[in-house]
């Protein structure tokens, strides 16, 4: 009875989720080209806020060393789990994320992607880390929040993968604040909630449909020490020191649950 309970629950869900989506959509192609960034950017926050409600996930912020939701010349360095994590961490910071070029043919959401201020690039090509990393920089120097995730991939939520992060040679140009911040998925019983990861145990489509079956679904973001790019002599430097400071926390999430 609660596996029906629970199926149904997950079906309501997804249609909720879906409609929200196409609205959004259309909302990005007609409405947002006109916004200022600022208020494109609560709009967004509100949008991913819904979508968190009506998936059932509850977020916790834990740990946050700047509570303005626009910081400038700031980048975001993430870990990265599940479909969730970009629409948990809007509700932290406005952030312009750092995305494979092949999001750009998603349908649906394509356009909502590239609404958010998404600065794509092509991983097949060496060249157009130059580029990104140019493009990155300038908008840090105007006073934009970048993320991205180091891994370069989603994990499959048993460890922190190697760091891959050219990125960071951007941040470096322009002299920014790094924010490490580490997202971490728990059932209501504390347990970690391995459904939201699309890594080597489930697909995209499994985790989607797993996550909405969940109750009480809690996503904690510890958002750690910020770190100032200019103290580090190279980007290799800098990878390190935001891999053990990122790793060194999410090693420990089984026993966070109870951190506030």
């Amino acid at each position: 009875m609660i596996n029906i309970f629970n199926q149904l629950v997950a079906i309501i869900r997804f249609i909720l989720i879906l409609t929200i989506t196409i609205i959004s959509a259309i909302w990005c192609w007609v409405g947002m080209p006109f916004l200022s960034l600022r208020t494109r950017g609560k709009i967004i926050r509100f949008w991913a806020k819904v979508t968190l409600a009506v998936t059932g996930v509850k977020v916790k912020i834990i740990g946050r060393t700047n509570f303005d939701y626009f910081p400038p010349n700031m980048l975001v360095a993430s870990n990265h789990l599940s479909w969730l994590d970009i629409l948990v961490l809007y509700q932290v910071y406005f952030i312009n994320f750092v995305g494979k070029v092949e999001m750009t043919r998603w349908p649906i959401l394509s356009r909502m992607i590239k609404a958010g201020g998404t600065i794509f690039i092509n991983r097949k090509k060496k060249r157009d880390l130059l580029y990104v990393n140019q493009a990155v920089s300038e908008h840090l120097l105007n006073g934009r929040c970048i993320g991205f995730f180091p891994e370069g991939t989603v994990g499959d939520g048993d460890k922190l993968l190697p760091f891959k992060a050219p990125i960071l040679e951007s941040a470096l140009l322009a002299k920014s604040s790094i924010i490490p911040v580490v997202i971490i998925y728990y059932r209501k019983d504390g347990t970690i909630a391995e459904e939201t990861s699309f890594g080597k145990k489930y697909n995209l489509v499994q985790s989607v449909l797993n996550t909405l079956t969940l109750n009480g679904l809690i996503a904690k973001i510890f958002v750690l020490e910020t770190v100032k790019a200019e103290n580090f002599a190279n980007r290799d430097q800098l990878t390190e020191h935001l891999y053990q400071q990122i790793n060194a926390k999410f090693s420990n999430r089984q026993i966070l649950f109870d951190e506030n």
